[in-house]
């Protein structure tokens, strides 16, 4: 369907993503709209791969584990709630755990590095306000009021 870099997204993928958003109460957006947040995302990954942020799958396995364990400390109903979740999905807790989670969570901590590079950056590549206002007054002082 659409091309992003070196990446295809297909009608597969598209109903791949579908059928992941249905799990949700909310409404699905179009498809030109869902084609859009799934190129987003991939040219999110692509870069955060080419500024060497992008996270591994053992990052996202690391992530998933302690999701698990935290999920294990809340409220029954939150535990049941997952599991209502994963039996709307068709697969076992440690299926979700083990394999469907890890690539999800792989691809949100890459997005979040990416993220926090960027505004890092442009925070480090903004003039100091301080600096700003000081060269603001000089300049104003040095053309004058004749």
């Amino acid at each position: 369907m659409i091309q992003v870099g070196s990446t295809y997204i297909t009608r597969t993928d598209l109903s791949a993503y579908k059928n992941n958003l249905t799990q949700s109460d909310t409404p699905l957006p179009d498809d030109s709209t869902l084609l859009k947040e799934m190129a987003t995302k991939e040219l999110m990954l692509q870069l955060a791969d080419d500024e060497g942020v992008a996270a591994s799958l053992q990052d996202g396995v690391k992530r998933a584990r302690q999701l698990r364990k935290t999920l294990e400390s809340q409220p029954r109903q939150v535990q049941e709630q997952h599991l209502r979740m994963l039996d709307t999905m068709g697969i076992s807790e440690d299926q979700y755990w083990e394999d469907y989670s890890p690539p999800e969570y792989r691809d949100m901590l890459s997005i979040e590095r990416l993220v926090n590079k960027l505004t890092t950056e442009m925070k480090t590549n903004q003039p100091d306000t301080i600096t700003s206002k000081e060269q603001l007054k000089a300049d104003l002082l040095t053309i004058g009021f004749g």
